[in-house]
């Protein structure tokens, strides 16, 4: 029998990390069009990607790769616990934009033994 196990992570980290891949995507490939209410974090966004194009660049390529890694390794863990398709679907997809807020949970989970 498959285990349908999943869970979200902390709202928090849904927030900081949506919040971070918002303005290193904004920042790589638009950085003027960063909101100004945003105030001095994203000022500094803004300069960033406007001082620093090739650097943020590949900040982003980096932060990209090192995602689609955790969400590849999430498979492999999701498999090895007997998770469902549709649980293993979900874990990939939420730790390819959540990262390791994501994969520390799946990580952390042991299958009950019968």
């Amino acid at each position: 029998m498959s285990d349908n196990y999943f869970r979200f992570p902390k709202p928090v980290w849904v927030c900081t990390i949506g919040f971070g891949l918002y303005l290193l995507s904004a920042s790589t490939f638009s950085p003027k069009s960063i909101p100004s209410f945003l105030g001095p974090v994203g000022r500094f966004g803004a300069y960033l990607g406007e001082t620093y194009p090739n650097g943020i660049f590949r900040l982003f390529v980096a932060t990209v790769l090192i995602h689609a890694a955790e969400s590849v390794y999430t498979v492999y863990l999701a498999r090895e616990r007997k998770l469902s398709t549709s649980a293993t679907i979900k874990w990939t997809i939420q730790t390819f934009i959540f990262g390791f807020s994501s994969f520390l949970k799946l990580k952390a989970y042991r299958p009950k033994t019968d």
